[in-house]
C-alpha cells in the first residue's frame, strides 16, 4: 500500500505524486512570482550613459566623462596586462587609439571592489570596445569578472 501524505499525494519508492489540482495551482503561484519580479526589477536601458573618454588608465580602466566629471570606468569581462607585464602598454595603446578623444556608450553592470564602473563601452557605430580587445588579443575574456560568462557577438 502507497502511503498517503495530507495533501492527497501519493508517495511510491521515494518519488512524490502530486494530486493534478495541487500541481495546478503551484503553476500558477510560480507564474505570479516571476511575473512580480518581472514588474519590480528595474529594467536596463540598452545604454545607461554616454560620454568623452578623456583617460585611458591601462587597458582595461578608461575615464569617462558622466554629469561634467570624470567615471573610472572598468572594462567588464576582460583582463588585460597591467603596465609593466609584457604588452601591457601595447594593450593601453590599442584601448586609446579605439576610444581616447571619442564619444562611448557604457552598459554598466553595478561596480568592483575598487568602486569603479564595470560596463561595456560601445562606439558610436555599435562596436563593443572590450570584444574588440579580445579578439585583436590585447587581452583575455575574464569570467571571473562577470556573470555573463561567453563571448557574445556584436550583432
Amino acid at each position: 500500500m502507497r502511503p498517503r501524505c495530507p495533501d492527497g499525494s501519493v508517495s511510491s519508492a521515494g518519488r512524490l505524486f502530486i494530486s493534478p489540482h495541487l500541481a495546478w495551482s503551484g503553476r500558477i503561484c510560480v507564474l505570479a512570482l516571476c511575473s512580480l519580479l518581472f514588474l519590480f526589477t528595474p529594467s536596463r536601458a540598452v545604454a545607461d550613459f554616454s560620454g568623452l573618454v578623456v583617460s585611458v588608465l591601462d587597458g582595461d580602466t578608461i575615464e569617462v566623462l558622466h554629469n561634467d566629471r570624470p567615471e573610472r570606468i572598468r572594462l567588464s569581462g576582460i583582463d588585460c596586462p597591467e603596465k609593466g607585464q609584457a604588452y601591457g602598454t601595447r594593450a593601453k595603446q590599442a584601448v586609446s587609439e579605439l576610444v581616447l578623444g571619442g564619444e562611448v556608450t557604457l552598459q554598466t553592470y553595478g561596480h568592483d571592489k575598487y568602486g569603479r564602473t564595470l560596463a561595456d563601452v560601445l562606439l558610436l557605430d555599435g562596436t563593443n570596445v572590450n570584444h574588440t580587445l579580445v579578439e585583436d588579443g590585447w587581452c583575455w575574456w575574464y569570467i571571473g569578472s562577470t556573470c555573463r560568462g561567453i563571448l557574445r557577438s556584436n550583432g
